[in-house]
């Protein structure tokens, strides 16, 4: 049987007949008195609304809605979801509002040794809130909804992990339908608080080209997140790109440094960026990123190079934009869109 669309002048849609259906062969669906009715405008209308501003958890990279983090396991990706939650040693700075770590996996013994290596010396973030116990499914969905109608302004709820959180969902049906509606009550209740929820979740060990393809699960569960981060970090290492993508988020890859000493991670630049630089202007670059803005007396003296050469390399990085320098002092130019991460004191970097 052949169904056709057309519309009318109205701007309804029917459907007509095609050559081999017969017009009672067309079933009605009679109109459901609790069914939900569509909202429907001009663009006139549309554009005279102007929508409310952008909310960010963190500005660039996680808006406000679902957002997914994906990386191995023990690349570090548990380590930067409750570094953004305090504020230090994450994805960038914490504000006033109220931000919530909920660790499925931790005990409150590894949960407390990790934030006294994150904070080390620094100010106990009064906005934050950590949890190790807490239920998964329907009723904690549930609990969630109601803790953040008790912290209204939250920016931030990491669920760690995405999987243990949503345990006891449907897989008798379609598995990308599964994967899909699984997510939907997570998106559903992130807008209806203006906040961001960040579920972390894990990549196949298969390699893909494209790095939104390694997610475990469908494309069910990348096509509700709002935004999508998967960490590339080699076993050890200390180097790692962020590749970033969402409905409202730049697409982009971030450098990223790991200082195991205080478990911190730091965004040093586009990663694009990073590795068409010559291996000698990159050592200038992770230099500045280990030891923080500096003249070129004190780089050279950490490099063990000549502070001549030194200067007339610095000089050279800056009329190329890959340095800027402020009154004798060079640093590393913030990526677009990203706030720096101020150095935490007491904490090595």
């Amino acid at each position: 049987m052949t169904d056709h669309k057309t519309t009318d002048p109205a701007g309804g849609w029917h459907h007509t007949a095609g050559p081999d259906v017969e017009p009672e062969d067309i079933v009605s669906v009679p109109h459901h008195p609790l069914a939900r009715k569509p909202i429907i405008m001009t663009t006139t209308e549309l554009l005279a609304h102007p929508p409310d501003q952008l909310q960010w958890a963190v500005t660039g990279l996680l808006p406000t809605g679902l957002a997914l983090l994906a990386a191995k396991p023990k690349e570090g990706k548990s380590w930067m979801a409750l570094g953004t939650v305090l504020g230090s040693g994450g994805l960038g700075p914490a504000d006033d509002r109220p931000a919530l770590y909920i660790g499925l996996e931790d005990t409150q013994r590894r949960l407390y040794d990790r934030v006294k290596k994150l904070l080390g010396d620094a100010p106990r973030p009064a906005g934050a809130f950590l949890s190790c116990d807490w239920p998964s499914g329907a009723e904690g969905l549930a609990e969630l909804d109601g803790w953040l109608e008790g912290h209204k302004g939250t920016r931030l709820v990491v669920l760690d992990t995405l999987a243990v959180f949503l345990a006891g969902r449907d897989r008798s049906r379609d598995v990308y339908q599964a994967d899909y509606e699984a997510l939907r009550p997570l998106k559903k209740l992130a807008d209806k608080h203006g906040c961001c929820i960040l579920g972390i979740v894990h990549v196949r060990k298969e390699k893909a080209s494209d790095p939104f393809n390694t997610l475990v699960g469908t494309t069910g569960v990348t096509g509700c997140a709002d935004a999508v981060l998967v960490l590339s970090r080699p076993r050890c290492g200390t180097e790692a790109v962020l590749h970033v993508t969402g409905r409202d988020v730049e697409e982009q890859r971030l450098a990223l440094r790991w200082h195991p000493d205080g478990c911190r991670w730091e965004v040093a630049g586009d990663a694009g960026a990073m590795i068409t630089l010559t291996p000698e202007r990159r050592e200038v670059v992770e230099a500045i990123c280990r030891i923080g803005p500096c003249g070129p007396a004190k780089l050279a003296q950490e490099m063990g190079k000549n502070p001549d050469a030194v200067k007339k390399l610095l000089r050279r990085m800056e009329e190329a934009g890959t340095l800027v320098c402020e009154r004798g002092v060079y640093h590393v130019p913030p990526v677009p869109g990203v706030l720096p991460v101020s150095p935490v004191p007491g904490v090595p970097v």
